[in-house]
């Protein structure tokens, strides 16, 4: 386990270039919300909240309870200006109960495994964190072990592209909804 109360950003190199990928697309400006599906425990929110220096709000979604309580615990281990804006919330993510546009910005995590199979990310998750995001805002796709064309493809068939952002790992889509 990492010490939530040290500031994130110092980490690996590839957690770094998210980080540094997310502050370049997103662009969280105070008074603004961002959101991250299947936040796992969170450790791009603390660090974008460091970032931002807690005047940008952030929402960390996952339909695993375990996840949303383990997160909730690293976020109190942090300094209060901090960890006041920060905040998870469990749900389906095929049917969040979140307003349509209610976030300036947002992001999903994607293993090259979560692509294909039984056990793939349905196509809902994406169309969904595309819903809550503002119309023209950004939604940022992570890739962990995927294929950059392979995630484009699938963002372009479901009409979540309009612009093809080229970075190492990621696929970055304004939105046009």
């Amino acid at each position: 386990m990492t010490d939530a109360s040290a500031d994130p950003i110092g980490s690996a190199s590839s957690f770094q270039a998210d980080i540094a990928l997310l502050i370049a697309r997103l662009s969280p400006q105070p008074g603004q919300a961002i959101i991250e599906t299947r936040c796992g425990s969170g450790d791009h929110l603390r660090a974008l909240a460091f970032a931002t220096g807690g005047r940008t709000s952030f929402l960390g979604v996952s339909d695993d309870p375990g996840v949303i309580t383990d997160a909730r615990h690293l976020v109190s281990t942090l300094p209060p200006h901090i960890a006041r804006a920060i905040a998870f919330r469990r749900s389906d993510l095929r049917a969040m109960v979140l307003p349509s546009g209610a976030f300036a910005g947002g992001f999903v995590r994607i293993h090259g495994a979560d692509m294909e199979g039984p056990d793939a990310m349905p196509d809902t998750v994406l169309t969904e964190l595309a819903r809550v995001i503002l119309p023209g805002g950004w939604m940022v796709c992570l890739g962990i072990g995927m294929d950059e064309e392979t995630m484009r493809s699938r963002l372009q068939r479901l009409g979540l592209l309009d612009v093809h952002v080229f970075a190492p790992g990621a696929v970055a889509g304004r939105k046009f909804l």
